[in-house]
C-alpha cells in the first residue's frame, strides 16, 4: 500500500479562495471465524432477492463486482484510497488490523490520505476550491449539511441512493430495523436538500449518550473532607469551596483545582459540558443541539430568558471565587486531559464529561471517579440536556472514484455487526469477544443485567477492558473514524463488562435513570432546513452562536456585568435575526418529523 503525499498539492492551494459556507492480521481460530460467519449469516440473507430486484428495475452492477454477498466483493484487486483524519492513538493505517480485515472482504488494495485531524475540513474545503481533481476516492469525515450540499452542488461527492437500493447489505436492512423498533426513517434522516443521499453515516445508539452532560467527582477528595455527594447547586458550591480551601489531596499545598473544563467559552462543543451541567439547574441548556429545545411543539432557546441569566450569575460566582479554575475559559480539550491525567499528587476535584473513560488506565485517579446525579437549582429546577441518538454525516465517495458502487460497499461493510464492534473496541478475540466464547466462570460472562438500568438486553458479547485498545496508542481499529452502526442491544453487553468489574462505566450503568428521569419529552431528532432555507439558517445561526458565546465568556470571567448589559444584549439578539432564526428552524423542526 501507497501512502499520498498532501504536502505538495496544498502548499499549492493555499492562495486558492476557500469555497463559501492492524499489527498484522493474525488468523483467527477456527471457533471464531465460525462465530463471526454465524453473526453475519442473517444479515446477507435476501441478498438473491435483492439482485433479482435490481435486475427488474434495470440496475446494472459494476462489472468489477462478484455476486452482491459474495466475498471478496471484487473480482480484482484495485486500489480504493481513503481520505481520514490522522489522530495520534493510531500507530499505522497501512498495517491496521481493520484495514487488513476491510482489504480481505472487499478485496481491494487501500491507500490512505491523512489530513491533519483539526483541519480535515478545511483541507477537504481546499481541494474542493482547486477543482477536486486531488480528492481520494472516499473521504471519512464529519462534515455539516450545509457542507455537504455544498460539495453536492458543485459535483465534488456522488449521490448513494442507488446504492443503497441495490448494493447495501447491511445499511438498509439496519434502517429498516430502527424504523420498525423506534419510528425514525434513518434514510430520511440523512437526505440532503436537494432530494439526494451523500454519506453513509454513523449511528450510535449509544444508550448513555442522550443525556451527555454529567458531572464527576473524586471520591477520595469527599472521603477525605468527610463531604456527602452534593445535590444542589448550594452544596455543589459549598464542596467546591471545601476541595479549595480544606487540602483534600493532603500535600500541605493550596493546589487543589476544585473544578477544570476546556472550550468553556464554547459550551456547543464536548468541552463546555461543564458549563451545560450547571446551567441545567436553572433552565434547560441543550447546547449540542445548538441550544435548541422544544416545548408544545415550539422550538425554542433559553437565551433571552431570566433564568438563563441567573445561571450565568452562578457560573460567575465559582470563577471569581477561584472555584472553577480561569484556564477552562482558554484551554481546549487536549489541555484538559493532559492536566487530568498528569503525574503526581491528584489536582482536580470535579470535572463534567460523559463519561471518565480519557483518564489513562495507569493514572492513580482511575477508578476513583463517581457520577453526580442531576443537580437541583435555587427555584427547584432540575432538568438535562438530551441529544437523540441520531444518523450523522461520515463518508462520502468523490466524482474521482472509478469503482463507486465498491467503495459504498467498503463503506456499508462497517454496517454489519462485527465490524461495527471493532471499529470501537478492536480485535475480535483479544479486545473484546462473544459470551459464548469466554470461559464461563470468567467475571464477564457472569453479568446480571436484571438489577440494571439495561435490563432485557442480551449479554451476548463484552470488551475485554484490562486489554482496552482506546485511548492508547494501538493498532488494531480506526479509532472508530469511520461510518458505524450499531444499535442498543450491540452496545449494551459494554455496559454489562462494566458492571462485571466497575469503574465508571459501572457508575454510568447504574446512575443513567437519574438524567434519564430528567430529559425533555419532546425530543428534537433533525433540523431539515429546505435547500432554499438552509444558507440562511446557517448564517443566522453561526452569528447568533458567536455573540451569545462571546457574551457567556465575558459574563462568565466578571469582565462585563449581565445586570447592565441584559437589555442591550436582548436587542442586539433580536437584531441578528433571532426570530427570523426560530421560525426557519421550526420550519426545519416539522419537516423532520
Amino acid at each position: 500500500m501507497k501512502r499520498k503525499a498532501l504536502a505538495a498539492f496544498l502548499a499549492a492551494c493555499m492562495s486558492v479562495t476557500l469555497l463559501a459556507g492492524c499489527g498484522n492480521s493474525e488468523t483467527k481460530s477456527s471457533e471464531q471465524s465460525q462465530s463471526s460467519a454465524e453473526s453475519k449469516s442473517t444479515e446477507v440473507q435476501g441478498t438473491e432477492s435483492q439482485a433479482s430486484q435490481a435486475e427488474e428495475v434495470g440496475y446494472e452492477h459494476d462489472s468489477i463486482l462478484n455476486e452482491i454477498g459474495t466475498e471478496p466483493y471484487a473480482k480484482e484487486k484495485v486500489t480504493i484510497s481513503i481520505g481520514i483524519q490522522q489522530n495520534s492513538n493510531i500507530e499505522n493505517f497501512d498495517t491496521n488490523y481493520m484495514t487488513a480485515l476491510v482489504e480481505e472482504i472487499a478485496g481491494v488494495d487501500l491507500e490512505f490520505v491523512e489530513y491533519p485531524s483539526k483541519e480535515i475540513k478545511e483541507k477537504i474545503r481546499l481541494q474542493c476550491a482547486a477543482g477536486g481533481d486531488d480528492l481520494p476516492d472516499i473521504l471519512i469525515a464529519s462534515l455539516d449539511d450545509a457542507s455537504v450540499l455544498e460539495m453536492a452542488e458543485n459535483e465534488m461527492i456522488v449521490p448513494l441512493d442507488d446504492y443503497y437500493e441495490n448494493s447495501s447489505l447491511y445499511y438498509t436492512p439496519g434502517f429498516e430495523k430502527v424504523k420498525e423498533s423506534k419510528g425514525y426513517d434513518l434514510l430520511e434522516l440523512i437526505r440532503a436538500a436537494d432530494g439526494h443521499v451523500y454519506t453513509v453515516p454513523k449511528y450510535n445508539e449509544t444508550l448513555t449518550s442522550p443525556c451527555y452532560s454529567r458531572l464527576w467527582v473524586y471520591k477520595p477528595w469527599l472521603d477525605a473532607l468527610n463531604l456527602e455527594e452534593p445535590k444542589t447547586t448550594e452544596e455543589f458550591y459549598n464542596m467546591l469551596y471545601a476541595f479549595k480551601t480544606q487540602d483534600p489531596n493532603g500535600n500541605g499545598k493550596a493546589d487543589e483545582i476544585p473544578a477544570l473544563a476546556s472550550d468553556f467559552t464554547k459550551p456547543t462543543t464536548n468541552g463546555g459540558t461543564l458549563f451545560t451541567t450547571i446551567m441545567n439547574a436553572f433552565i434547560r441548556c441543550n447546547t449540542a443541539s445548538g441550544f435548541l429545545d422544544v416545548k408544545d411543539g415550539q422550538v425554542t432557546v433559553p437565551w433571552i430568558e431570566e433564568e438563563f441569566k441567573e445561571g450565568i450569575k452562578y457560573v460567575r460566582s465559582l470563577t471569581t471565587e477561584g472555584l472553577l479554575d480561569p484556564v477552562s475559559f482558554t484551554q481546549d480539550a487536549d489541555s484538559f486531559k493532559t492536566i487530568m491525567n498528569a503525574e503526581g499528587d491528584q489536582l482536580v476535584g470535579c470535572f463534567s464529561y460523559g463519561s471518565d473513560s480519557f483518564i489513562l488506565s495507569t493514572h492513580a485517579s482511575k477508578g476513583g471517579w463517581i457520577l453526580l446525579e442531576p443537580l437541583t437549582g435555587p427555584e427547584g429546577v432540575c432538568t438535562s440536556s438530551y441529544k437523540a441518538d441520531m444518523p450523522s454525516n461520515r463518508g462520502f465517495i468523490t466524482k474521482n472514484c472509478e469503482h463507486p458502487e465498491l467503495a459504498f460497499m467498503i463503506l456499508d461493510l462497517f454496517g454489519r455487526e462485527d465490524m461495527a464492534i471493532t471499529s470501537r473496541w478492536g480485535k475480535e478475540g483479544e479486545n473484546w469477544d462473544y459470551i459464548k466464547n469466554i470461559s464461563a466462570d470468567n467475571a464477564y460472562a457472569k453479568v446480571d443485567f436484571a438489577s440494571t438500568d439495561y435490563a432485557g438486553h442480551e449479554t451476548y458479547w463484552t470488551e475485554y477492558q484490562d486489554n482496552s485498545c482506546w485511548n492508547v496508542l494501538q493498532n488494531n481499529h480506526w479509532y472508530n473514524l469511520n461510518p458505524s452502526f450499531r444499535t442498543e442491544e450491540v452496545v449494551a453487553s459494554y455496559y454489562g463488562a462494566g458492571l462485571a468489574i466497575g469503574g465508571g462505566t459501572d457508575q454510568v450503568a447504574n446512575k443513567l435513570h437519574f438524567y434519564e428521569a430528567v430529559r425533555p419529552e419532546e425530543i428534537i431528532t433533525k433540523i431539515k432546513y429546505s435547500a432554499e432555507t438552509q444558507d440562511e439558517a446557517t448564517e443566522l445561526q453561526n452569528s447568533l452562536q458567536t455573540y451569545v458565546n462571546e457574551k457567556i465568556a465575558a459574563w462568565c470571567t466578571g469582565a462585563t456585568d449581565i445586570d447592565k448589559e441584559w437589555d442591550s444584549y436582548v436587542k442586539e439578539l433580536e437584531q441578528i435575526g433571532l426570530s427570523r432564526y426560530l421560525e426557519l428552524t421550526q420550519e426545519g423542526y416539522e419537516n423532520s418529523k
